[in-house]
């Protein structure tokens, strides 16, 4: 995911993408069985979120429940789930 240019650079220097993508590899580090993810793709340029669409929608054991604007990653999911103002929620 491009960490080469962040590893020797304190935590206050990366940018909001760079943190992103680091707790991701925290969280998939933990090898759980689901992971939850709230606007998974916020801080990401364009290149960098369909990487961590493409490393996601590699790990075929894994459940991902994520909430997210971006209507990119419904392309990748099994299920959604669609909220919509005033005229309540679309499955």
């Amino acid at each position: 995911l491009g960490f080469d240019d962040c590893m020797d650079r304190s935590v206050g220097t990366l940018s909001g993408g760079e943190k992103q993508r680091i707790a991701l590899i925290a969280a998939l580090l933990l090898d759980r069985p689901i992971l939850l993810l709230d606007e998974p793709s916020s801080a990401l340029d364009e290149s960098s979120r369909d990487r961590v669409m493409e490393l996601l929608a590699s790990k075929h054991n894994l459940t991902i429940l994520s909430v997210s604007h971006d209507r990119e990653w419904t392309q990748m999911a099994d299920r959604t789930f669609s909220m919509q103002p005033a005229t309540g929620a679309t499955i």
